[in-house]
């Protein structure tokens, strides 16, 4: 997936988040934690964006962690409403969800190899990011993807996520 649309702040985001990934420093706990902060982050600048009515104090009510749309499953839920996000990455952000409450809640998991984990990871869907190349570049993809680690498969469907979210949200804007 191409970066079509790029600001500023996202072309900063997006080095911080690849060298992130790439510390010796960063465990799976922190990065699976880290990376579903920066989908619910993105995901939430464009459901705000899709609502123009939206003025300071609404937005404190619906997006505070407390508020209807503070959970991340509520906005993706209202993403997928406002046709903001399809099927598959509805999907793949609820197991990226899952898999960081998992993280976030067991201390006892600290791997992406960790049997729960491992399942869940193995069901982020990853057909879509190859749709747009031709057959045989996407098998090459698909083919390159079925041998990644745990890790690197989370990491790809998340970093994909964040560039698919800041994609659309500035295409509306432009």
């Amino acid at each position: 997936m191409s970066v079509d649309y790029v600001t500023k702040e996202f072309a900063v985001d997006f080095e911080l988040l690849i060298e992130f990934t790439k510390s010796p420093l960063t465990n799976d706990r922190t990065l699976a934690i880290v990376f579903t902060g920066y989908i619910e982050k993105y995901l939430g600048e464009l459901i705000q964006y899709r609502m123009p009515g939206l003025n300071s104090k609404l937005r404190k009510k619906l997006f505070d962690p407390d508020g209807l749309l503070g959970p991340l499953s509520a906005k993706i839920d209202i993403a997928k409403v406002l046709q903001s996000i399809d099927d598959d990455a509805a999907e793949n952000m609820k197991l990226i969800a899952s898999i960081r409450n998992r993280f976030a809640h067991d201390l006892r998991i600290s791997s992406f190899d960790h049997s729960d984990i491992s399942t869940r990871v193995r069901k982020l869907r990853t057909d879509h990011l190859w749709k747009n190349l031709d057959a045989e570049t996407a098998k090459k993809m698909r083919d390159a993807v079925s041998g990644y680690t745990n890790r690197g498969l989370f990491e790809v469907v998340a970093i994909n996520i964040c560039i698919g979210l800041h994609n659309v949200h500035h295409s509306l804007k432009n």
